[in-house]
């Protein structure tokens, strides 16, 4: 019998509305399962830990170190892969990759770290605006926390010192001395170490000060302010920006520049120059002894002379102005006074007609701001005053 459309329509509607068995399919996706891995990884490795040192009742002791782990990615992936396609749930252990803790032969750290610890320094540092000393004493206990291990030689660890744990430990004498004072960190811990390394038994570090701020008084003015705190004003004014220095009001801050902006040199201790203005003279003193005591001319009053502490910043045997057109033998340079302009002290200045300027003069104001001194008088104080001097203007 020929088929008729119905038989063809007919067997299609028999087979939807038949069930057939169809074998599931599984895929494994590579990228999912290392991203995975990933996330377990942070959580189930373990860094190594390597040997330390420390001191125990004034002995130093080896503190053993500790295996770390970090999981195989690769080997786990590969054993994923081979349990990828099962429709079962099934466990797959995790692969680690062990990491054993450095070796190290214990009596050759121990006297490497003897060696260190056998050595003590004494640091030292000067305080120009108190004209204070201070110092401290490192020894054994100090220097055993700045010691560590370090791979030398073949990976095997050989004892060395920590600049970081060199800081900390400036830090927290810093932390002693109060009012804002504190070192150069890095600065100084580098010196510390090549110090202890070099077997140097006394170190100078320079001595920071903190910048400062101050709340306006009813009458503070910009030149009030810099007298206060022996800071020109032209370096006030740099560090306010951001305000109208020249209309201060009640309750209004103020920030005052840190000392070091004066003294940013290493300080030579035992050198001190005093400039009095209200006397009109320059002495010199040398380890508290009295050297010279000489008349000079200090700025007039539209252009005085700063008062403050200072410090010797360069010295130029001729030094030329060119707002005066003229020449200063002998010029040491004490602060700046804005402008690109520094003052200090130098001879009777030099007219272009070769004149001298000023002379008769040295005991009453007379300079545009400079502090002038006789001759021969400038030329001794000029071998005598090394970059760093205290120079203090009252």
């Amino acid at each position: 019998m020929r088929p008729t459309r119905w038989d063809a329509v007919y067997r299609g509607v028999s087979i939807w509305l038949y069930y057939h068995d169809v074998a599931p399919r599984f895929l494994f996706d590579t990228t999912a399962a290392r991203a995975l891995l990933a996330e377990v990884d942070r959580e189930a490795s373990q860094p190594v830990i390597d040997p330390t040192l420390k001191l125990e009742q004034g002995e130093v002791v080896i503190v053993p170190g500790q295996t770390g782990r970090v999981l195989d990615i690769a080997t786990t992936l590969a054993r994923l892969r081979e349990v990828g396609g099962t429709p079962y749930r099934v466990e797959v252990p995790l692969a680690f990759q062990v990491i054993a803790p450095a070796e190290l032969d214990p009596g050759n750290i121990i006297e490497q770290a003897e060696t260190l610890l056998a050595r003590q320094i004494t640091l030292m540092t000067y305080d120009v605006l108190t004209d204070e000393t201070l110092s401290w004493s490192l020894g054994r206990r100090e220097i055993a926390d700045w010691l560590y291990l370090v791979p030398g030689e073949g990976g095997r660890p050989t004892v060395d010192m920590n600049q970081y744990a060199i800081r900390d430990t400036l830090i927290a004498l810093a932390e002693g001395m109060g009012q804002g004072r504190g070192f150069r960190y890095d600065e100084a811990a580098a010196k510390v170490f090549k110090a202890l390394e070099s077997g140097q038994e006394v170190l100078w570090l320079y001595l920071t000060h903190a910048e400062r701020t101050y709340t306006v008084e009813a009458g503070d003015t910009l030149t009030s302010l810099s007298a206060k705190f022996g800071m020109p004003p032209g370096l006030v004014a740099e560090a306010n920006r951001d305000i109208d220095v020249d209309k201060l009001f009640v309750g209004q801050q103020i920030r005052i520049p840190s000392q070091d902006v004066l003294t940013p040199n290493m300080p030579v201790v035992g050198k001190r120059i005093v400039v009095s203005l209200a006397e009109q003279r320059t002495r010199v003193y040398e380890n508290g002894q009295l050297l010279w005591d000489w008349p000079v001319s200090t700025g007039m009053k539209d252009s005085p002379t700063h008062a403050g502490t200072f410090q010797v910043l360069a010295k130029y045997e001729e030094a030329y102005a060119s707002q005066w057109d003229l020449w200063m033998p002998y010029f040491i340079a004490v602060y700046p006074a804005g402008g690109g302009v520094e003052n200090g002290f130098h001879e009777l200045p030099i007219l272009a007609s070769g004149n001298r300027l000023w002379e008769g003069s040295l005991g009453h104001p007379a300079s545009f701001g400079c502090i002038i001194l006789g001759i021969p008088a400038a030329e001794t104080l000029y071998n005598w005053a090394e970059v760093g001097v205290t120079v203090v203007i009252e």
